[in-house]
């Protein structure tokens, strides 16, 4: 139904297009178009009746599912045609102009006189077909919904128009999906205004008498002189579109305006729905960066660690200030209560707990899992007892036995519960103590060959990191530098200093090439850095105790994508010696800038 209604709708606009280029409406040409149009709304139609057809199968199928009606598969077309809702699509869609049909429309707008060809209107018309495209995202969105009757069942929920647009309304797909309606929007009010405010009097196709008043060919709106009503720049559909967005997000420079009643009508409908789609927006990213459950965790962690590495500081001052207070020493320059309430807010977060540190979910979460645990541990508990009863052992069974017992029973029920969760199983005591052991030789082993020191590769990663930031601020400070240069450039050009002849703006651009190079080069060096890294990394968690190849070359950095993409934007800036001017033409306008 979607596409057959959207192509007639695309011979619908061709049709409007040609009466702008001044095509006789009366042509093969049009006619042809027209026909097209016809027959895609004729095929859109019986589309929509057999859309309708299966919901009404769907209809009975749900009174037989819940409510144990009888199911009948006679009579369905009786039930279609009571069906409103499918008369108004039918009613909307079938709209179109005809073949071999033509009129000129005289309107009075303000005492302005203004004439629509009949192409243009029945477009206006043509164009509520998107709504089509609107149900089809909303049953596709509807579709990726399993078992989504059984669930309205359950839950009592309606899965319509509503929560099809909530849905789309979660995280960051919200950002994306609003920001299509918005373009969406701006697109087809665009394109009306661009009908509305054309009058076809500047056509030579044009028969009508009253294209020969003067309120025709001149306009004049309270407060305002007379004014030409054919204004070139509302055909421009860059024009028109840049007036409905800068109308959505209600800042209207003036600059453009609607002068008829139609093109009021829609740039008053943008504005309230420019505003709701701007306040949507906001608060769509702003729900989309909040931190979710795992990042607030490790903020929380984060500052939790911070915390401890400040509190030798805070509680050192705090002993110093109650040392001066027993020996009655003057406390100058020392505020008593911030470095009391610095010191034991410092400590309360230095002692806070992992769990602590959940969101609200998920502290429930771990509640939850621990009380099935219990139960579990309960009933396991209650079994081996019984077993113990009845059982006759040749000799008592220690308590670390049962607990092992006990707790691989645990295991195994968990398991069965989440078998989608891997669940560890502890070993033997003695087979975890020997693969211990044997761990730590290997270490030691590595450490007397030389290979690693043991815990050098941890100092080493924070010693490489903070290498790397150091780098990141001499990149960033020599590229400013070059911004820096590059500005100097450009006011002086605007100083009306040859770029040509100039040696002084030579100089800045070789500053520019040599920061520029600098940059790159340190960037290498950079690079390397991260490289190693993530080398730490791996062998941090895979490789303990084996070679850690610190060596990176160039063609490992060479074959990082990042960098470059980063290379191409330090390096992108002009050298000595170098100018020329760049000419296009901006809006009928030639516009020169140099190099």
């Amino acid at each position: 139904t979607a596409l057959l209604a959207l192509m007639g709708l695309a011979a619908a606009i061709a049709q409007h297009e040609l009466i702008l280029l001044e095509t006789d409406p009366r042509s093969s040409g049009m006619d042809w178009l027209k026909l097209v149009n016809t027959l895609a709304s004729l095929g859109a139609c019986m589309a929509l009746v057999g859309h309708y057809m299966f919901l009404v199968y769907a209809e009975r199928m749900h009174c037989h599912l819940n409510k144990m009606a009888e199911l009948k598969l006679d009579n369905i077309w009786g039930d279609v045609c009571r069906q409103k809702a499918m008369w108004l699509d039918l009613i909307l869609t079938m709209i179109h102009c005809p073949p071999g049909v033509t009129a000129e429309i005289v309107l009075d707008t303000m005492g302005n006189i203004i004439v629509y060809r009949a192409e243009s209107l029945f477009l206006v018309f043509n164009i509520t077909r998107i709504y089509l495209l609107l149900r089809v995202c909303k049953e596709q969105v509807l579709l990726s919904l399993p078992i989504r009757f059984t669930i309205s069942k359950f839950s009592g929920v309606s899965f319509g128009w509503i929560f099809a647009f909530k849905h789309l309304l979660e995280g960051w797909s919200a950002v994306v999906n609003l920001s299509i309606l918005w373009c969406m929007l701006i697109l087809v009010s665009g394109y009306g205004l661009r009908i509305f405010e054309f009058s076809a009097c500047e056509l030579s196709t044009t028969d009508s008498p009253s294209c020969h008043l003067h309120n025709a060919s001149r306009w004049s709106l309270p407060g305002t002189a007379e004014f030409d009503s054919h204004n070139p720049e509302m055909l421009k559909i860059n024009t028109v579109l840049w007036c409905f967005f800068i109308t959505s997000t209600s800042v209207g420079y003036g600059d453009f305006y609607a002068t008829t009643h139609f093109g009021r009508t829609v740039s008053g409908v943008v504005t309230f729905l420019g505003i709701a789609f701007v306040s949507l927006l906001t608060a769509a990213l702003t729900n989309a960066l909040q931190l979710n459950g795992e990042e607030n965790k490790a903020f929380l962690i984060a500052e939790r660690e911070k915390a401890k590495l400040r509190l030798p500081e805070k509680a050192a001052t705090y002993l110093q200030l109650w040392y001066k207070t027993v020996t009655r020493r003057p406390l100058d320059g020392l505020n008593v209560l911030n470095i009391r309430r610095e010191f034991f807010e410092t400590l309360a977060a230095a002692r806070l707990d992992i769990e602590e540190c959940n969101s609200r979910d998920g502290q429930v979460n771990v509640i939850l899992s621990r009380a099935r645990r219990t139960k579990v541990l309960a009933s396991t508990m209650v079994l081996n007892m019984e077993r113990l009863r009845w059982q006759d052992y040749e000799s008592e069974l220690q308590g670390e036995e049962l607990n092992s017992m006990m707790n691989q029973e645990v295991e195994k029920q968990l398991s069965r519960q989440h078998a989608n969760i891997n669940t560890h199983v502890h070993g033997d005591l003695k087979t975890e103590i020997a693969w211990t052991r044997d761990k730590l030789l290997k270490i030691k082993a590595a450490e007397k060959s030389g290979n690693v020191d043991g815990t050098h590769w941890r100092r080493d990663r924070n010693m490489v990191m903070r290498e790397g930031v150091r780098l990141e601020w001499i990149i960033c400070g020599m590229a400013m530098c070059g911004l820096l240069c590059s500005l100097i450039n450009n006011e002086l050009v605007f100083q009306d200093v040859d770029p040509a002849n100039s040696s002084l703006m030579d100089a800045v651009k070789a500053l520019t090439t040599v920061t520029s190079l600098g940059a790159v080069a340190l960037l290498v060096r950079y690079y390397q850095l991260r490289i190693l890294i993530q080398r730490i990394d791996v062998h941090n968690g895979f490789s303990v105790g084996e070679d850690l190849n610190e060596t990176v070359s160039i063609l490992d950095v060479l074959s990082t994508r990042e960098f470059w993409f980063e290379t191409a934007v330090i390096l992108t800036h002009l050298p000595p010696a170098c100018t020329f001017e760049f000419v296009f033409v901006d809006m009928n306008r030639p516009v020169g800038i140099r190099a």
